[in-house]
């Protein structure tokens, strides 16, 4: 592994059979496509992750949110996961969804979870075995939920981290939306950015599909000259702003949070939270 939350396609390759292994296809479609990339091409004994569908909080008015915890491990019980699993996610546009994936799955404890870096579009350009269709699960996994690092905040928090400037907060949407020139995707959202806020698009820490490097990824976050403490990242709805999370990790950045509601909950008109223009 070439870096603790990464794998890439040759230690899959090599590790496709492990008894322990589990593949998980979180693809979902970016935001303002109807689909995702990929066509029917999947990795050998890839489980379906369905984040939109059965991952998502469907009673929340808010894009992509948190289950509570308890359905979450009954579904990925469901899916054959146990506590023992070695999970390796990946999407079909790269790393796009993937480490959302992860990072719901970190926040329940697993330590043995991992993206793989490219996704999909890097094993279908080296070539590699494909199939047509999802496995189903055998058997019910034991998966459980184990003390872990905390990965996920709510607009509560992010209030309070602004208003005791405890945290930088990125913002991994598009300049042109974080500014407000943009309208936003979804409906009844204003456009502008969290205060105190400073824009990372996500697009900007990938190459080809990958997370750049470390190097590259370190002087990235040192142009943004942010203060010497902990971070928050938000997006549309919280699927970017993972991207961006795990890149500041790569980049030495550890202590990092993630805002699930992320700007379909501040930006709701609705909700009035203070917004910035520029």
């Amino acid at each position: 592994m070439s870096f603790k939350n990464l794998v890439s396609t040759d230690w899959l390759q090599a590790h496709l059979n492990d008894e322990k292994l589990i593949v998980l296809d979180a693809s979902m479609a970016p935001v303002g496509q109807s689909k995702s990339g990929g066509g029917d091409a999947l990795i050998p004994r890839s489980i379906r992750f369905d984040l939109k569908s059965e991952f998502s909080d469907a009673t929340s008015r808010y894009s992509n949110t948190l289950l509570p915890e308890g359905a979450f491990i009954a579904k990925m019980q469901a899916l054959g996961i146990s506590d023992d699993s070695i999970i390796v996610v990946y999407d079909s546009e790269g790393v796009y969804s993937s480490p959302r994936a992860y990072y719901m799955i970190r926040a329940l404890g697993h330590s043995e979870v991992y993206v793989l870096d490219g996704g999909l579009p890097a094993w279908l350009a080296e070539n590699r075995s494909v199939v047509e269709d999802h496995i189903l699960p055998k058997k019910l996994g034991n998966f459980s939920k184990r003390v872990g690092q905390t990965y996920f905040c709510g607009a509560a928090e992010v209030q309070t981290f602004i208003q005791g400037n405890d945290r930088n907060i990125v913002d991994a949407r598009s300049t042109n939306r974080f500014l407000g020139l943009e309208a936003e995707p979804r409906a009844g959202l204003a456009s502008g950015h969290i205060p105190s806020s400073k824009n990372l698009p996500y697009t900007e820490v990938l190459d080809g599909g990958k997370l750049k490097s470390e190097e590259t990824l370190r002087s990235l976050f040192s142009e943004l000259k942010l203060a010497d403490k902990p971070l928050v990242v938000s997006c549309g709805s919280g699927i970017t702003a993972c991207i961006v999370a795990m890149a500041a990790e790569r980049a030495g950045i550890h202590d990092v949070l993630i805002y699930d509601g992320s700007w379909s909950e501040w930006g709701d008109v609705e909700n009035a939270f203070p917004i910035e223009r520029s």
